[in-house]
């Protein structure tokens, strides 16, 4: 039987949030923040961390 590549799809809620992410921490919210600057909540930046390689090859190629 002849082996398949199942690969996990991208969540889209996560890959919105890492679309617009600036990465740079921010040490008065112990956060990133978005683009425009404003802070990520901490329920974003708890999705943020659960963010997988699918994910982030996502964001990659939305970004480039």
């Amino acid at each position: 039987m002849p082996e398949t590549d199942i690969r996990p799809c991208p969540r889209p809620e996560i890959v919105d949030l890492l679309c617009d992410a600036d990465f740079k921490y921010r040490s008065d919210t112990n956060t990133w923040s978005h683009r425009d600057g404003r802070p990520f909540s901490k329920e974003e930046q708890a999705l943020a961390f659960t963010a997988t390689r699918v994910e982030f090859e996502e964001v990659r190629e939305q970004l480039t």
